[in-house]
């Protein structure tokens, strides 16, 4: 489990590391975002799992980070064909992911909190893979180039740039990637 903060405890971003967690350390109890505000423990409030953004149930007329039309959604989570397929939770830097299939890889084995969205998850924590837990309740480990055969949304496509079958070559990935398994 990742476990040092992205964030010092005054909000000062850190080196980030395979093991880095997103949240904040020594938080105050309220904090104020776009107008609402939120209860935390004194504690902080921290994570190395995201959750999969598409699976949250917005109105129809919204719209998902990165401008993505609410139909992207699958918004009914006990109808979700091939939920094996629908990653839920997954090592990660940030607490909630909209990965897009064109997304870039991260350019480093420790992530990237800005850029492409795809980069907030591809974090090389467990030796090429990440823990994952699916839609259908069945949790396994996930290769990172794997990462983009994933139904993330309605809409995902799983043989886009970055798989075998959208055309992806070996010298493609980051140098940091390139040994990990193709998929």
């Amino acid at each position: 489990m990742a476990t040092r903060p992205i964030f010092d405890g005054p909000g000062a971003p850190v080196s980030l590391r395979k093991d880095s967690a997103w949240g904040t350390y020594d938080s105050p109890t309220h904090y104020t975002y776009k107008g609402r505000t939120y209860t935390m423990n004194r504690n902080g409030l921290a994570g190395s799992f995201g959750l999969n953004g598409y699976l949250l149930d917005i109105p129809d007329r919204s719209q998902y980070e990165g401008a993505m039309p609410a139909a992207y959604g699958w918004r009914d989570l006990p109808h979700v064909a091939n939920a094996d397929t629908v990653p839920m939770f997954l090592d990660a830097l940030r607490f909630d992911l909209w990965p897009n299939h064109v997304d870039a890889p991260a350019s480093s084995e420790m992530g990237q909190l800005a850029g492409a969205r795809m980069t907030q998850c591809c974090v090389n924590r467990h030796d090429g893979a990440v823990n994952c837990l699916f839609v259908d309740g069945s949790v396994r480990k996930v290769g990172l180039k794997e990462l983009w055969t994933l139904k993330w949304h309605r809409s995902f496509n799983t043989a886009g740039p970055w798989t075998k079958a959208g055309g992806v070559l070996p010298y493609d990935w980051p140098q940091w990637m390139r040994p990990f398994k193709e998929y």
